[in-house]
C-alpha cells in the first residue's frame, strides 16, 4: 500500500536529513547570510566568492531535501483519499526514485561536495 510505502520514506528522510544535520546547515546557512550583508562583505573578493559559494552549496542541499520531505508529507495526506490511489501510487514510485538518486549522490559526494 503506498500509505505504507511513503511512511518509511518518510522516515528514511528524516533519518537521513539527521545524518545531515541539516538543521545544523540551516543554522549555517543564516550566519552565511548574515556575513553576506554586512557593508563590506566584497572588501575582500575571493573571502567574499567562497562564503557566497557556501550559502549557495547548503542553500541548495537544505532545499532539496525540504521540498522532498514536504512532497512525502502531501502525499501522505492524500492517501488518505480512495479514489487518488492510482495517482499517489505513481507519485509514491517517483519520490522513492528521487530519494534513491539522492541518497546515491551521498554516497558519491558526501552532503554538499565541491568537487563533484
Amino acid at each position: 500500500m503506498a500509505s505504507d510505502r511513503l511512511t518509511t520514506l518518510a522516515e528514511k528522510i528524516a533519518a537521513t536529513t539527521k545524518l545531515l544535520k541539516i538543521a545544523d546547515l540551516t543554522q549555517k546557512m543564516a550566519a552565511l547570510a548574515v556575513q553576506m550583508k554586512e557593508p563590506n562583505f566584497w572588501a575582500d573578493q575571493k573571502r567574499a566568492q567562497d562564503i557566497s559559494q557556501d550559502y549557495e552549496d547548503i542553500k541548495s542541499e537544505v532545499e532539496k531535501w525540504g521540498a522532498l520531505e514536504q512532497k512525502v508529507q502531501d502525499l501522505i495526506e492524500l492517501a488518505t483519499d480512495k479514489s487518488l490511489a492510482d495517482d499517489v501510487g505513481i507519485q509514491t514510485i517517483e519520490l522513492e526514485k528521487q530519494f534513491s538518486k539522492y541518497e546515491f549522490s551521498l554516497l558519491l559526494n558526501g552532503p554538499y561536495d565541491k568537487s563533484n
